[in-house]
């Protein structure tokens, strides 16, 4: 018996809509720059806005989300912890 699932490519069936549908159903998020390096900002279908930091650690880029405007989260401090990060003060 083989129990692997099939993977769906696109323009398969799942239900009434294709992949293609679906696809254009689901919102895209659009990174935005900020003023700071390897700081990007996307905005939130709540109306809310999430801070992600992308750096280079032992050759390896890094991308995490840094915190939610709601939250208290500037461009200024994803700035400030991304170079934390970098230097090894701050943990991944």
């Amino acid at each position: 018996m083989n129990s692997r699932k099939q993977i769906k490519q696109v323009g398969d069936t799942v239900g009434e809509n294709s992949i293609n549908q679906i696809w254009e159903i689901m919102p895209r998020q659009t990174r935005q720059k900020t003023r700071y390096s390897g700081v990007f900002v996307v905005d939130l279908s709540s109306g809310d806005q999430t801070f992600y930091i992308r750096f280079k650690k032992d050759g390896k880029l890094i991308e995490e989300r840094a915190g939610r405007k709601k939250q208290g989260m500037t461009g200024a401090k994803a700035n400030q912890l991304r170079v934390d990060r970098m230097a090894g003060k701050s943990e991944t």
